[in-house]
């Protein structure tokens, strides 16, 4: 078998006289450094990500946290190892699990001196890309486990020395593994303390895959993985383990029918938030001390009868609207705390709406969308086109900027791109932002940085590590790359995304939220722009950087490449009037600015291009990549590590279609390899054979040869006629002989 052969989906090695050296990173810091490189940190409850942490308001919740209180402190251990907290978005789940998790005292049932009843926590967030998936779950516990109970650390550092790979095998191996092992080699299990772990927002875990690049639907699969995580939950109690578990989540159907399901319902106790405490006391006095603290601070004097603003009717009538939801509240008090204009108005707004206001069957979020409804009914009548179109162009800007970027930053881009003066974006929305995330945050958006070492690499090979044949460097620097999160998220929370593609937005604002309007619109400005620049020149500014990358996304959200015949004509005129060899090599260069998904161009968007089914478009796109390609396949451009790989992928998904093509039209499969020498781009990776050896053995040990196999079979049959062949055809096309 030759070396290439063998090392068919190799990537990042280089191969010296035939011989392959391997680099294997030891682990540095036993076995908690290890855990950390894979957990979720994020999820954690005294994470940076969630600083500051939403807390329920003093003297609020009291009949929840009393129950929870009195499940945990059944001794030894409660009656059923497992309690489920549901209730409707706004309720308060998310701030009862941080609140329970920072109120070790609330948990205890002996002196001060035990240690935190709190083992691990793990909040599920669906716009995050590591804590909306279950892949770092059990990783993340068993991190937080070691830590609060050290003594089961040295028998994770055994599991982990044993099986190294185990961060990628199936979480109920490292369920039994890094916890349920460690746990039942410790002396003296049953008089351990019991400890709580602490998992909220079930309902928010989507994406089965955190690697996942391509935004998708989560609808499909949701079910599936938040159900996978209630197994886990349900193995690790079966275990008779000192670990108790609480549960938050909204209660969706599936979830509520499986926790209800034998035998998760006989070690289940479950709590409805809904149906639990006084929620309007509790939300007066949130309301109270929230309105008292605005009029502090905007220098309201008390009124008549010395009663402190609002007065005790209005505050009681507030309390009413509330409905009970603390997320409304929160969202009022934040309206009516307005820096432009005085709280005053925004108050008489909320309490005497327009006559015209209509009403609808009600539901848990009825008085929240009647709350968003008013908070667009403050702002001017004027301004609510403008302000319609900037909040579709922000939905449809949520699979765009792949790292942490502000709105502000955001809307200023997309002013530029319309060519409309700066920060008029933000000014359409200026009045929502009881509603938008702050401006220049960019908290909650963005994705993670992974680290993968060269032993995980190994791995993936199918190499033990460790081998006859592995060797140490004194350093291996760790090597990082960036994935996006599911989206870029602008709102407080999702309710809104929700509420203004509903029916009752189009009704406040008077035009609907148009969110494929929006996709087309930026599409078209980005080909304008294409148009118009000189793709040969540094790009250096922001809105030309974002045409030039996050067209080809806007292309996928508006028509799709199977749908490319049913493209306007003027779009498809843009598209053949831009140098897309340009734009190929232009993206190559950007691949160092933040704000960029330069990457997926490569991997998905010029690939998908290929595949249009518009004639004339597709003939432009094949010979627009294959000058880019003509251009980009030297030597000294695939020596730079940053271009190699994408030109790698570029390379592969290029010769696979053409492959493909080939087949379909006919070709037979023993003729593919000396009949693709007609075609540039297959030449200049031959050409590669004759300029740099080592250099084409890196390029071909890198394609993806499952999908090449036909093409390039000859060479792995060792057919050394076809071989001379190929190479006596690319020779003679630069005018020279095999001899030379």
């Amino acid at each position: 078998m030759s070396i290439v052969s063998y090392f068919s989906k190799a990537k990042k090695f280089s191969i010296t006289n035939s011989s392959l050296n391997t680099y294997i990173t030891k682990s540095n810091g036993g076995a908690l450094q290890r855990l950390e490189q894979h957990a979720a940190s994020g999820a954690m409850s005294d994470s940076d990500e969630r600083y500051p942490p939403p807390l329920c308001h003093p003297g609020t919740r009291t009949v929840a946290f009393g129950r929870i209180r009195g499940w945990f402190r059944h001794c030894p251990r409660p009656e059923k190892g497992i309690m489920w907290v549901h209730g409707p978005a706004g309720y308060g789940k998310t701030t009862i699990a941080q609140t329970t998790s920072e109120n070790r005292d609330d948990l205890l049932t002996d002196g001060d001196d035990e240690p935190s009843p709190v083992g691990a926590t793990f909040f599920f967030w669906r716009s995050s890309l590591e804590r909306s998936s279950p892949a770092r779950f059990i990783v993340t516990l068993a991190y937080q486990l070691a830590v609060s109970i050290p003594e089961i650390l040295p028998f994770i550092e055994e599991a982990i020395d044993r099986d190294p790979i185990i961060f990628k095998k199936a979480l109920d191996i490292q369920l039994t593994r890094l916890i349920v092992e460690p746990f039942q080699r410790l002396d003296g299990l049953e008089e351990m303390p019991t400890r709580l772990i602490i998992i909220d927002g079930l309902d928010e875990c989507i994406n089965s895959d955190q690697e996942c690049l391509v935004p998708r639907q989560y609808a499909e699969e949701r079910e599936r993985v938040q159900i996978r995580v209630l197994d886990l939950v349900y193995t690790l109690n079966s275990k008779s383990l000192p670990l108790s578990f609480l549960i938050f989540s909204r209660p969706e159907p599936w979830i509520k029918a499986h926790i209800e399901s034998e035998p998760f319902k006989s070690v289940t106790e479950s709590l409805d938030l809904y149906e639990t405490d006084d929620h309007l006391a509790d939300a007066k006095k949130y309301l109270r001390t929230e309105l008292c603290r605005i009029a502090r601070s905007h220098g309201i004097g008390v009124g008549e009868e010395d009663e402190e603003w609002p007065g005790e009717a209005v505050l009681l009538s507030l309390v009413g609207n509330t409905g009970g939801s603390m997320l409304y509240a929160a969202t009022l008090t934040r309206h009516i705390d307005d820096p432009y204009e005085g709280p005053e108005r925004r108050l008489q707004d909320i309490l005497h709406p327009p006559s015209d206001r209509l009403t609808f069957p009600s539901s848990p979020t009825t008085s929240l969308y009647e709350l968003y409804k008013q908070i667009i009914r403050s702002c001017p009548l004027h301004s609510h086109p403008k302000m319609a179109q900037a909040l579709a162009d922000m939905l449809a800007l949520q699979f765009t900027f792949e790292v942490p970027i502000t709105t502000r930053t955001a809307l200023n881009i997309i002013d530029r791109l319309y060519g409309r003066g700066l920060g008029e974006g933000m000014r359409a929305v200026r009045g929502l932002h009881a509603v938008l995330r702050s401006p220049d945050s960019s908290r909650g958006c963005g994705g993670l940085w992974i680290n993968i070492n060269m032993s995980e690499f190994m791995q993936s090979l199918g190499k033990e590590p460790g081998g006859d044949d592995a060797s140490e460097p004194e350093a291996m620097p760790d090597d990082y790359f960036f994935l996006p999160n599911l989206y870029n998220d602008f709102f407080v929370h999702s309710s809104f995304r929700e509420f203004l593609q509903s029916p009752e937005a189009a009704v406040a604002l008077g035009c609907a939220v148009d969110v494929d309007a929006a996709n087309q619109r930026l599409l078209s400005k980005c080909l304008d722009l294409l148009s118009s620049i000189d793709l040969r020149g540094d790009i250096t500014e922001s809105h030309h950087s974002f045409a030039v990358v996050e067209w080809i996304s806007l292309w996928h959200a508006c028509h799709g490449p199977s749908r490319a015949a049913d493209l306007p004509p003027a779009t498809i005129s843009k598209l053949l009037s831009i140098d897309l060899t340009d734009w190929i090599v232009q993206v190559t260069k950007l691949h160092t600015p933040p704000g960029t998904n330069y990457y997926s161009v490569f991997t998905m968007g010029i690939p998908s291009l290929l595949r249009c089914s518009h004639p004339e478009l597709q003939e432009h796109v094949w010979s627009s990549v294959e000058r880019a390609l003509a251009r980009l396949l030297k030597p000294e451009l695939l020596r730079q590590p940053e271009l190699f790989d994408i030109l790698v992928e570029l390379t592969n998904k290029y010769l696979f279609l053409l492959q493909e093509n080939m087949l379909r039209d006919g070709c037979a499969e023993s003729r593919l390899f000396e009949e693709a020498v007609d075609n540039c781009v297959f030449r200049h990776v031959m050409q590669l054979l004759v300029d740099d050896m080592d250099l084409f053995k890196e390029l071909l040990s890198n394609l993806s040869f499952p999908e090449l196999c036909a093409l390039f079979k000859p060479m792995f049959d060792r057919d050394a006629a076809a071989f001379t062949n190929v190479l006596r055809r690319v020779l003679q096309l630069q005018g020279r002989s095999l001899d030379c």
